[in-house]
Formats: C-alpha cells, sequence, structure tokens
C-alpha cells in the first residue's frame, strides 16, 4: 500500500494521544509474526532466524524496492497514455508489484485522485483499500477519478 494513505485524509476523530513509539506498533508484528511461525513450523530457534530474515527482513527489502522502482522505472520504460512534462509512463509489472501504483502516468494526468485506474484493466488495490477505509469512516474528502467527477457534474446538471 505504498499510496494508498497518501492519496485520502485520513480521519483522526477516533484516535488518543499519539503513543510515544508507534513505529514499535507495526515493527513487533511485522518482524516477530514471522520468527514466531519459523519457530513453529521449524521447531528451533534458528528457523525461526529464518522466518525472521526471510519472512521480515528481505520482504521489506524487496517490497521497498519495488515501490521506490515508481519513480525510476516509471519514468523510463512502459506507455505513455497522457504527455507528461517527466516522461512519466504505466508500466505493468510494477503495477502489479505496488498495487496499482505502476500506473504512474495516470497519476501525472489526475495527480488529485485517489485512484490511478483510468481504464477497466488498470487495477488499482491501493484505490480498493482507500474505498474500503472510507466506508469505514476511517477516511474522508476521497477524490474520485476525473471520468467520475465529470460523470457526477453532468448528471447532477
Amino acid at each position: 500500500m505504498p499510496g494508498a494513505f497518501a492519496r485520502a485524509k485520513l480521519s483522526t476523530e477516533k484516535s488518543t494521544a499519539p503513543s510515544p513509539r508507534p513505529s514499535l506498533l507495526w515493527v513487533v508484528p511485522t518482524r516477530g509474526i514471522p520468527f514466531a511461525i519459523g519457530v513453529v513450523v521449524g521447531g528451533t530457534w534458528g528457523a525461526g532466524v529464518e522466518g525472521l530474515v526471510r519472512g521480515g527482513l528481505i520482504r521489506i527489502a524487496a517490497y521497498q524496492h519495488a515501490t521506490f522502482s515508481v519513480n525510476s522505472i516509471c519514468h523510463m520504460f512502459g506507455q505513455q497514455d497522457y504527455r507528461s512534462r517527466d516522461e512519466a509512463r504505466n508500466n505493468w509489472v510494477v503495477a502489479l508489484l505496488v498495487f496499482g501504483e505502476g500506473w504512474h502516468n495516470n497519476h501525472h494526468e489526475d495527480p488529485s485522485s485517489a485512484s490511478v485506474q483510468h481504464r477497466w484493466w488498470e487495477i488499482d488495490i491501493s484505490y480498493y483499500e482507500i474505498k474500503l477505509l472510507e466506508r469505514m469512516g476511517l477516511a474522508s474528502e476521497v477524490i474520485a477519478p476525473r471520468h467520475t467527477r465529470h460523470q457526477s457534474k453532468a448528471n447532477a446538471a
């Protein structure tokens, strides 16, 4: 979900005072769960360490590289449906790896939209997550794609 939270305003109405170390809320489970699975499945502490490395550290490093590839690969390789000053392109391989963020040329065409899906086959999982958060009341002021905004205005007229 690299861009999911950057593309919608998250509701803070239900939040309490911030934790002094909120990162620990994510660090411990994302490292601890793979370690625990390794111990349970492998039966040894060594298997737990292997689970930590494979399921925690390598997974995080691979996903970070995929996320960073949006601003490098998607400015060199792929299809350019819209003209942009910086040569942004849509790359379906990157889109598969990072939940739709690889439709980068679409983002440059409609940067305020929470969705980068301009065609039915351009799957944008991040947008579906944002819509779910909106339905749960955890996100608000979600900006729909341009074609949807234009349809709403035409129907209202």
